[in-house]
């Protein structure tokens, strides 16, 4: 079967809390066979971003006490249907309380018991490599000890134009550098790049 089209992390945002219901859980205290393997569940969570849940539990580790949820269709959900489906990890931490659970007929419990779908290693390891590299980037545009506003000039004239952060200053596609307070008129050019420099004073001036 095909593998998942994504996989979702679900992790608080804006100081997401945890929850009741999870704590239960996460502790063995109660579970109502909501983790059971196969079982439709919705769920209400203390996450902004995520209020409510929905999917087919994959498979629950103890240890870390993390859910990971099949989300798509219902009908499909055999695992690598054409419709695809999506892979979500939850810390039941996070779980506000288990609005439904429906347990999975016996039929369908044989279908859930087939072989896990085939992971090629060299495809993943090659989207954490392209994943680790994509991070850095985002990383090196992110000034060190530089104002709020000074990364936003940065963020906006990166948007048109190619951008790197020298110490506190900024160089456009190594033309035309931008020091602080990152003004028009703090603008240098090296000869021969003034269409470069047009460009950023446009960005700068809007």
């Amino acid at each position: 079967p095909p593998p998942p089209r994504s996989v979702v992390v679900t992790a608080p945002q804006n100081g997401g809390g945890e929850g009741e219901e999870g704590e239960r859980m996460a502790k063995g205290e109660e579970r109502h066979g909501a983790w059971s393997i196969g079982c439709f569940v919705t769920l209400e969570t203390t996450l902004e971003s995520d209020p409510l849940v929905q999917g087919q539990v994959f498979c629950y580790d103890d240890r870390t006490k993390v859910l990971v949820l099949l989300e798509g269709n219902k009908n499909s959900f055999s695992l690598g249907e054409k419709e695809g489906y999506d892979l979500r990890m939850l810390s039941v931490n996070f779980v506000k309380r288990v609005v439904t659970a429906e347990h999975l007929q016996d039929n369908s419990k044989k279908q859930m018991n087939k072989p896990l779908p085939y992971v090629c290693t060299k495809r993943t390891e090659q989207r954490e490599a392209k994943a680790l590299q994509e991070a850095k980037k985002r990383a090196d545009q992110i000034g060190v000890g530089v104002t709020r506003e000074a990364q936003r000039i940065f963020d906006s004239v990166n948007k048109t134009l190619p951008c790197e952060w020298k110490g506190k200053d900024i160089v456009v596609i190594g033309e035309v550098t931008i020091v602080a307070p990152y003004g028009v008129e703090n603008c240098s050019v090296v000869a021969g790049a003034e269409k470069t420099l047009q460009q950023v004073v446009k960005v700068l001036s809007s």
